[in-house]
This record gives structure tokens, sequence and C-alpha cells, in this order.
């Protein structure tokens, strides 16, 4: 289970999950090839310290940025939008939808042509939460104001609710003994058939 699903709150389910972009693994990428060049230099001129030199920094570099892609987390959920990133040093911050007051992202060129980016959430009191290196960082973003929009209008339609109950309280009713269907229980005549009823005492 992840760190998201075991942390949901009841009635809450994610909507949408993020993810780190590939490019956190270009510097084990680059000492990769390097270490390719050292090899070959290596096996001409015996000069073996040159290709460990390189390799052992590719390998350490690939480890790291595996974990930190598969222990990062971003999610948007009915009710929160959540972060968490790093394993045995611990980053998270969830924001309660109702509290983002707005949400950037902030790309360089390189971004824009790979498509990541750093998403910059601005919660109740100006408190600025960046994350950067995030895949698919517009759609991230419209995820969030999407849900966001989608709890403003249950909002409204919960207070419009509660206003039509107060100018319409529930009236309570009761079948028609001769064509079965609602009346009211006060009702002395039925507004269907017609006929005169006995209105029933509340």
């Amino acid at each position: 289970m992840s760190y998201i699903e075991s942390q949901l709150l009841p009635g809450e389910a994610i909507k949408y999950r993020g993810h780190l972009h590939r490019i956190i693994f270009l510097p084990a990428f680059v000492f990769a090839v390097l270490a390719v060049l050292a090899l070959v230099i290596a096996m001409q001129s015996g000069d073996w310290p040159l290709f460990y030199g390189v390799a052992v920094p590719a390998v350490i570099a690939y480890i790291w940025a595996q974990i930190l892609h598969t222990t990062s987390e971003f999610a948007v959920t009915n009710k929160r939008v959540v972060f968490k990133v790093g394993w045995l040093r611990r980053r998270t911050v969830e924001t309660m939808l109702s509290k983002v007051e707005a949400i950037n992202v902030e790309q360089s060129v390189t971004g824009r042509l790979l498509g990541y980016g750093s998403i910059v959430i601005t919660g109740t009191g100006g408190t600025a939460e960046p994350f950067r290196n995030i895949g698919k960082p517009f759609e991230f973003r419209r995820q969030v104001q999407a849900q966001v929009s989608a709890t403003e209008e249950s909002q409204r339609a919960a207070v419009r609710a509660i206003e039509t109950a107060a100018v319409h309280p529930l009236r309570e009713e009761r079948d028609c003994p001769y064509c079965a269907e609602r009346v009211l229980v006060r009702a002395r005549v039925c507004k269907h058939c017609g006929r005169e009823i006995e209105p029933l005492k509340t």
C-alpha cells in the first residue's frame, strides 16, 4: 500500500496521480555514457581505475534516482492535494482543496520540450510549496483545479439545499384512498381525482 492510500480520510478517493519525470535519471545516464567510454579506454590501456571511478557513480546515481522515483507520490483526491517526496528523509505536504489559493507551473525551455516542470501550490496565508521535476505539470494543475471547482459546486449545492429546505420545509404525504396518488396528509380534496378525503391529524 502506498503512503497516500494509507493516509486517505473517510470518504476520500484518489482522482489523479502524478509522478516525477524521468529527467531525474539524467545524471545516471551521463555517468553511464562516460563509463562505456572509460571501459573502451580501459580495455585498450588497462586503466581500470578510470572505469571503476566512473562506473560506481553511475550505479549510485541510478539507484538514488530509482528510489526517488519510486518513493515520491503526488495525488489529487476529492478532498486534498497530497505531495510526498523522499524515503529516509521524507517531505510531505497535504493541503485541503478548500485551502488551495493558487497552483502555478514553472518550466524551463528543456522542461517545455520534455514535459516536466515545477509545481508551486499556494495555500491560505500565502504559504508556497514548490515541487520540482513533476511530469505533465499542466495536467496535474488541471486536475487540481477540476477538483477545487467540483468541491465549490458541491458546497454551493448544499447551501442551496439548506435554503430551499428553510423556505419549503418537508411536507408529510400519504396515498389518496381512492386513486392512490400522493397527497398531503392534511389535504381535504385529492388534487388528482378531485374527491373529498378525510384529513389526517398530525
